[in-house]
């Protein structure tokens, strides 16, 4: 079993043009920063190496606290692997209740 695995690759062909990216400020600058807790949350997938094989874990963080607020794990990265981990967020009141903001990396 190889050290590393490749989890994602982009598509050229893929539109995106009609998704705004709210993560931009007023200079279109990418702007990870947030003030009020559960407002803007970020997701990454780390990929596990384990004696049994590969083992995926996406966690939501939280911006303005830096915490993790949610995570799931699976032996598959597929979307419900992310959405899993963004409900456990909602699901113990870590999503600002009028304008949370999500960002997850590739547009899983």
């Amino acid at each position: 079993m190889r050290a590393w695995k490749n989890t994602t690759g982009s598509d050229p062909a893929a539109r995106t043009e009609h998704i705004h990216n709210h993560m931009l400020d007023s200079h279109r600058k990418r702007d990870f920063t947030a003030d009020v807790p559960g407002a803007r949350l970020v997701d990454d997938i780390t990929c596990l190496k384990t004696g049994s094989g590969w083992l995926y874990l996406a966690t939501v963080i939280d911006l303005a606290t830096r915490m993790v607020v949610g995570w799931s794990m699976d032996s598959t990265m597929p979307t419900p692997l992310v959405i899993n981990a963004l409900g456990m967020a909602g699901d113990h009141g870590h999503l600002h209740p009028e304008d949370a903001i999500f960002h997850s990396d590739q547009g899983s």
